[in-house]
C-alpha cells in the first residue's frame, strides 16, 4: 500500500493529477494490476480494448463515481473529441448526434442502454442516469457495419450493473449548490445456487437552478429527474449453458429553460429568463429488454436480444416569451421502438467474429398546437434588421432615421400572433444482416473484414396549420413623409413577415419509400508484439434516406441516403507490464450526398430535403492512461477539423465553414491516488477550443456588424476536484466543479435572443454507503 497520505495537487490545462476514493480502505490494492484487461462490449462481442482498431473511450464504475458523471453530457466533458451543447445535442468528432445541416430525419449517433437504443428526445435530454452503471463506452467514428444507420458519427454504449448472488445494498445522498439534491439506492442478491438473482436501482435528482425568472416563483433552469431499474438474472439448472437477463427501466426527466435571455442584467452574475407561462420539457421512457445467451460450444455462442422502448415527450413553452398570459405552445412526441437481434459469436484458431440479423419497428407520433405572440424583433424587424433586409432584397440603402420611421409603423402590430397546429405520423421498418470478422493470416498479420446489408421502409404523413395575423401596415397608404419609395419598402417588409410566419393550412399526401445499403469494412492489423499493434481500416458509414411532403405544392417526395467513407489508422501499445497504455487514432472522413433543407420559393412551407451537400472531417486522438494499483491518471488530446465542401443554404454559400459546435481542439486530463488510511483527492480538467455557433450567418436577418451575425461559442478550461474520506462501509466526499469559476458561453446568441453559459463554480457533499 502507498504510505503517503495526501500529495500536492497540481492542475494545469493539459495535465491533472490527484488522489481518489478507494472502494474500501481494507481492500488490498494490487500493484501489478494491468489496464489492458478493459473489456469492450459495444461491438457485439467482448473484446480487449487494446486489441481493437476502432477509437473507443471506456469509463468504468469507479471513474463514474469519482468524477461525478451523471449523464451523457458529463461523459461529453470527459472524453476526447466529444463535445456539444448541454440539453441540446452532443457530438462525436464534431458531428452532432442529431443533425448538422437542418435536413434529414435519422440520427447520426445513438445512445444504447442495456442493448436498447434510446429515442431521440430522451437522448437529447440526457439519455441515462449513471447510478449503478457498470461501464460507459464511447465509440468514435462510423459504426454502421455493426450498429446500422444511426451511427454514422459513432455511438455511446451504457451497461448497467448485472445481478449476482451476493446480497448487498448501496446508497447515495448528495446536497449541493443551487438546491441540488440527490438520493439513490441499489439493492440486490440471489440464490446461492446461482439460478436466480435480482438488482433494483432507484434514484432522484433535483435542482432549483440559478437563472431567475421575474414573472414566476421558480428559476428557469430547474430540473427534476427520477430513474427506476429492475434486472433479473436467470440461469436454469436444467439448461446449464443458458443465461437470461430481463430488465425493465423507467427514466423521467423534467427540465426548465437551460438557456438565458441575452438581455439579462448581467450575463454571468444576473442571468434572467422572462416567461409568465410555465416553460419546460419533460420526457418519460419505459424500456424493457430480454437477453438470452446460449453457449453452443466452448467457442460458439448465440445471443438473442428483444427490446421495447416507449418514450413520451412534452414541451410546454411560453408562446410570447413575455408578459401575455396563456400564450402557450405545446408539443408532444411519442416514440415506440421494438427491436429484435439474433447473433452468433464464434472463435477458431484462424477466425473469430460475429454474424447476425436485426429487425426493428419505429413508430413516431409528433403533435403540436398553441398560440404564439411573436415579437417582430425575432423576425428581424428592428432598425438594423430593416436596413439589412432592404439592402439584401432590393439593393436599397436607407438612413437610420428612415429605418426608425418604418419601425414605428410596425409598433402597433408588435407582437404578431400566430395560431399553430399540426401532426406528423411516421414509421420506419428496418431489416439487416451483418458480419464482422478478424482473420489471422500469419502470426502477426490479421485481416479485418465486415459487411452489413441494411433495408428500410419509411411511411410519413404530415398536416400543418399556421394562422398568422395579417394586420400589417398598409403599403398603399400615403408614406411620402418617409420617402417616395416607402410604399415599396413596406410591401417587402410585409412579405418578409408573412413569409417568415409560414401562414398555411395544409394536409400533405402520404409519403412512402424503401431504401437499402451495403456497408463494407476492410482493414489490416499488424501485431509487432503482444503489447504493440497497429491497424488501418476503411469502412462505409450511412444515414438512411427518407420521405416527406411539400405542403406548399401538395406532393410527396423521397430523398436518398447519405454516405461516408472513413479512413482510419490506429496504434495500440502497453508499457511497464501494462500499467501504461498509449493509444492513437488518425482519421479522414469523406461525406457525400448530405441531406439539406432547400427553399424553393419565399414560402416557409415550400421546402424540400435534397441530397445537395458534401463535407469532410479529419483529425486524431491520443490517449494515455496509467494505473499501477495505487494511482491512476489519464491524458487525452484530440484534434478535429470539420469543413463543408459544398453547401448552399438560402442562397448563401457555406463551403469552407465548419460544423456548428465542432471544436478543433480538445484536451482532457485527470488522475487519482489512494492512501492506505482512507483519505482521497481526485481532479480532472477539460479544455475545449472555440467553435462556430451558427450554421448560416444570414439566418434571422441579423445585420453583419452585430455579434449575433456570426458568433462563436467560447473556448474554456474547466477544472473539477473532490476530496474526502472513506470508511469500510461509507464514504464522505466534498466536490467542487469549475474550481476556477471559468466564465464562458457554451452556446452563443445566434440572433433570436437565448444564449447558454457554462455552469459557474458549484459545490456538493456526497455521502455513500455500502453493505
Amino acid at each position: 500500500m502507498n504510505k503517503k497520505n495526501v500529495i500536492p495537487l497540481i492542475i494545469s490545462m493539459q495535465c491533472v493529477s490527484g488522489i481518489s476514493l478507494a472502494e474500501t480502505p481494507d481492500k488490498q490494492l494490487n500493484p501489478s494490476a494491468e489496464l489492458n484487461s478493459v473489456v469492450v462490449t459495444g461491438l457485439k462481442s467482448s473484446r480487449d480494448l487494446q486489441k481493437i482498431s476502432g477509437s473507443i473511450h471506456v469509463i468504468d464504475a469507479e471513474r463514474i463515481r469519482d468524477e461525478g458523471i451523471r449523464d451523457v453530457y458529463d461523459v461529453m466533458d470527459t472524453t476526447v473529441n466529444m463535445g456539444g451543447r448541454r440539453e441540446l445535442d452532443f457530438n462525436i468528432r464534431g458531428i452532432s448526434a442529431f443533425d448538422i445541416t437542418g435536413g434529414g430525419q435519422g440520427q447520426l449517433a445513438t445512445v444504447y442502454v442495456d442493448d436498447a437504443p434510446v429515442p431521440f428526445r430522451a437522448a437529447q435530454l440526457g439519455a441515462f442516469s449513471s447510478w449503478d452503471i457498470e461501464q460507459i463506452e464511447v465509440l468514435r467514428g462510423p459504426q454502421s457495419t455493426i450498429l446500422g444507420a444511426n451511427s454514422l458519427a459513432g455511438a455511446v454504449v451504457v451497461n448497467s450493473r448485472d445481478p449476482d448472488n451476493e446480497w448487498q445494498a448501496n446508497s447515495r445522498l448528495v446536497f449541493g449548490s443551487y438546491g441540488r439534491k440527490e438520493a439513490a439506492l441499489a439493492v440486490g442478491g440471489g440464490r446461492k445456487d446461482g439460478q436466480l438473482a435480482f438488482r433494483l436501482a432507484a434514484e432522484n435528482q433535483q435542482s432549483d437552478g440559478f437563472i431567475k425568472n421575474p414573472y414566476r416563483s421558480e428559476n428557469g433552469n430547474y430540473y427534476d429527474k427520477y430513474n427506476l431499474r429492475l434486472k433479473l438474472a436467470i440461469a436454469p439448472t436444467n439448461i446449464p449453458d443458458l443465461k437470461l437477463r430481463i430488465s425493465h427501466a423507467v427514466h423521467h426527466n423534467e427540465i426548465g429553460v437551460p438557456w438565458q435571455s441575452s438581455d439579462s442584467p448581467h450575463r454571468y452574475n444576473k442571468p434572467r429568463v422572462y416567461f409568465n407561462d410555465r416553460t419546460r420539457e419533460r420526457v418519460t421512457s419505459d424500456r424493457s429488454t430480454l437477453k438470452a445467451v446460449y453457449q453452443l460450444a466452448p467457442d460458439l455462442q448465440i445471443t438473442a436480444i428483444s427490446a421495447y422502448t416507449e418514450s413520451l415527450y412534452r414541451r410546454e413553452w411560453d408562446g410570447d416569451s413575455g408578459s401575455v398570459l396563456n400564450d402557450v405552445f405545446k408539443s408532444d412526441r411519442n416514440d415506440a421502438l421494438f427491436s429484435q437481434e439474433l447473433r452468433l459469436n464464434f472463435e477458431t484458431e484462424s477466425v473469430n467474429g460475429v454474424a447476425g440479423g436485426f429487425f426493428s419497428r419505429l413508430d413516431i407520433d409528433d403533435d403540436y398546437s398553441g398560440s404564439v405572440a411573436q415579437p417582430l424583433q425575432l423576425l428581424g424587424i428592428s432598425t438594423d434588421g430593416i436596413k439589412s433586409l432592404l439592402n439584401k432584397e432590393i439593393k436599397t440603402d436607407i438612413s437610420e432615421s428612415q429605418a426608425q420611421s418604418l419601425l414605428q409603423l410596425y409598433s402597433p402590430y408588435d407582437p404578431m400572433r400566430r395560431g399553430l397546429g399540426g401532426e406528423t405520423d411516421q414509421s420506419v421498418d428496418t431489416q439487416a444482416l451483418f458480419m464482422d470478422l478478424t482473420i489471422k493470416t500469419t502470426d502477426q498479420l490479421d485481416l479485418l473484414a465486415g459487411v452489413r446489408y441494411d433495408r428500410e421502409q419509411h411511411k410519413r404523413a404530415v398536416q400543418n396549420r399556421v394562422l398568422f395575423s395579417r394586420n400589417l401596415p398598409d403599403a398603399n397608404a400615403d408614406l411620402s413623409a418617409i420617402d417616395s419609395q416607402a410604399s415599396t419598402w413596406v410591401n417587402h417588409i410585409n412579405q418578409h413577415i408573412l413569409g417568415s410566419s409560414g401562414d398555411s393550412r395544409t394536409v400533405g399526401p402520404k409519403a412512402r419509400g424503401k431504401f437499402s445499403a451495403w456497408l463494407p469494412k476492410l482493414g489490416l492489423q499488424y501485431h509487432f508484439s503482444d503489447s504493440l499493434m497497429s491497424s488501418f481500416v476503411v469502412q462505409r458509414g450511412y444515414r438512411s434516406g427518407g420521405v416527406d411532403s411539400n405542403l406548399h405544392r401538395g406532393y410527396s417526395y423521397r430523398y436518398k441516403p447519405e454516405y461516408t467513407w472513413n479512413y482510419e489508422a490506429s496504434l495500440r501499445s502497453a508499457w511497464f507490464d501494462g500499467r501504461l497504455t498509449a493509444n492513437a487514432n488518425v482519421f479522414y472522413l469523406d461525406w457525400q450526398d448530405q441531406q439539406i433543407s432547400v427553399s424553393l420559393s419565399g414560402s416557409p412551407a415550400d421546402r424540400e430535403i435534397r441530397n445537395a451537400a458534401s463535407s469532410e472531417v479529419k483529425g486524431a486522438e491520443l490517449e494515455l492512461a496509467w494505473f499501477d494499483g495505487y494511482r491512476n491518471a489519464y491524458l487525452g488530446i484530440g484534434h478535429n477539423k470539420t469543413r463543408f465542401n459544398k453547401f448552399i443554404d438560402n442562397g448563401r454559400n457555406l463551403s469552407g465553414r465548419p460544423f456548428v459546435a465542432a471544436a478543433e481542439w480538445n484536451i482532457v486530463a485527470g488522475g487519482s491516488l489512494r492512501s492506505d488510511d482512507g483519505w482521497l483527492v481526485q481532479a480532472n480538467a477539460n479544455y475545449l477550443s472555440a467553435s462556430n455557433a451558427k450554421l448560416n450567418p444570414d439566418t434571422f436577418n441579423v445585420p453583419e456588424h452585430l455579434p449575433a451575425y456570426d458568433p462563436e461559442n467560447d473556448a474554456r478550461t474547466v477544472v473539477n476536484v473532490s476530496a474526502g474520506y472513506e470508511w469500510s462501509t461509507a464514504s464522505l466526499v466534498f466536490e467542487v466543479d469549475n474550481l476556477t469559476d471559468e466564465k464562458y458561453l457554451m452556446s452563443a446568441n445566434v440572433g433570436r435572443g437565448p444564449e447558454t453559459t457554462g455552469l459557474r463554480r458549484n459545490y456538493a457533499l456526497r455521502l455513500e454507503t455500502r453493505f
